[in-house]
């Protein structure tokens, strides 16, 4: 339909990607079409319920609503307001949390819309994988035996500021684009949190390996103390050879 402007790297249809990208219309208004990823996690897998993210490894995925490096959407802030991850990830629909940034408007009330993600998903537009994959091969539409899921919403503004130049609309769509801040801050916490359980793991190990160490009770003492077993287990031949009769 529309011609791409150059600003962003990625086409809005492309494979497996959330992106924003400023597009001409076919009315030949100049459009900022905004993607973001949902996720959520479940507690077991008997659970047919859905949260937003909750391990401590989840990091930004925390946030529910993330963009291609699972890291909090900056459309979250995009207009200066202040945010609280708990009362976001709480909210079932990007419409009241993901506002267009300087410059533009919505399209009608309905701004954000479900878009299918590539692969298989089921009639939601949900994909399922054990956990937040990048790797749009890692996903299907089937919840059994998963964990985690995740899917696609698409937005598009348009200029609310007749005549603004390109420079200022550019600009305008880089402060909501993914920085490599924000991908190092997410890689960052997510390695923190995969170092705390491993500590809580070798904690566990440790304590099983320490009671599997640990005498039985039968040869322990009322204080506590191990009882003196070398007379008791001492062979008949000690006895012999010291000239005691048996």
């Amino acid at each position: 339909p529309g011609g791409v402007d150059g600003a962003g790297s990625q086409d809005p249809q492309s494979p497996g990607m959330c992106t924003s990208k400023i597009v001409t219309g076919e009315n030949g208004k100049r459009m900022l079409v905004a993607e973001v990823w949902e996720l959520q996690r479940r507690y077991t897998l008997f659970h047919q319920s859905w949260d937003a993210p909750f391990l401590p490894h989840d990091a930004e995925k925390k946030w529910r609503w993330v963009d291609n490096q699972y890291c909090r959407h900056t459309l979250l802030t995009a207009r200066g307001q202040c945010v609280d991850r708990e009362l976001v990830s709480q909210i079932d629909s990007p419409n009241e949390v993901l506002l267009p940034p300087p410059g533009w408007k919505a399209l009608g009330s309905d701004i954000w819309k479900v878009v299918p993600a590539p692969g298989s998903c089921d009639e939601e537009c949900w994909q399922y994988a054990v956990d937040f994959y990048t790797t749009d091969s890692a996903w299907s539409d089937a919840p059994a035996w998963m964990h985690c899921r995740r899917r696609r919403w698409r937005a598009e503004f348009e200029v609310d500021i007749e005549g603004m130049f390109d420079d200022v609309a550019v600009a305008a769509l880089k402060e909501i684009s993914p920085s490599k801040r924000d991908s190092r801050c997410c890689s960052w916490k997510a390695m923190v949190g995969r170092m705390i359980l491993l500590v809580l793991f070798l904690v566990v190990i440790a304590a099983v390996c320490r009671w599997r160490d640990a005498p039985p009770a039968s040869c322990l003492m009322p204080s506590g103390e191990p009882h003196d077993t070398r007379g008791i287990l001492e062979p008949p031949e000690a006895g012999l050879s010291a000239g005691h009769p048996l």
